[in-house]
């Protein structure tokens, strides 16, 4: 019972976010609290990582859709011929923020046409955004 309860705030949490919990936890047993406080200010934390992981996801995932649906329409309208061969898709990201990293910034306003990846000399390849979790950027295509 004792390590279900030492467990349980950290279920669906990563792993780094359930280290934190545990952490945190130790550190309110060493200070004295209570175990039932402890508990309770475990779950509230783990509470809000989840929110925030939920939400990382939720953005990851949407702005993978977006990008996927306007690569298909891409695709489709070259197929049908109101695209041409020569038309490069843009990789756009928020270059004016302080919060964007360096992968971003590196493929910021690089070209690569409909069928092939983006490339970077420091990060690879990357056919689409989302570059990684809760990535801002997006692609336009440049005529």
């Amino acid at each position: 019972d004792a390590t279900a309860r030492i467990i349980r705030p950290t279920i669906g949490l990563t792993e780094r976010d359930a280290r934190a919990v545990v952490r945190r936890a130790q550190g309110l047993r060493d200070g004295g609290l209570p175990e039932a406080r402890v508990e309770g200010l475990s779950a509230r934390y783990s509470a809000r990582l989840l929110q925030a992981r939920s939400q990382n996801i939720a953005r990851t995932e949407s702005l993978d859709a977006l990008n996927g649906g306007l690569q298909a329409s891409w695709e489709t309208a070259k197929d049908e011929g109101l695209v041409s061969d020569t038309a490069r898709r843009k990789w756009i990201a928020g270059v004016g923020s302080d919060r964007t990293c360096p992968t971003c910034l590196d493929f910021a306003g690089k070209l690569a046409a409909l069928n092939e990846p983006f490339k970077s000399s420091t990060h690879g390849e990357r056919f689409l955004p989302p570059a990684h979790p809760s990535c801002r950027c997006t692609c336009g295509l440049v005529f």
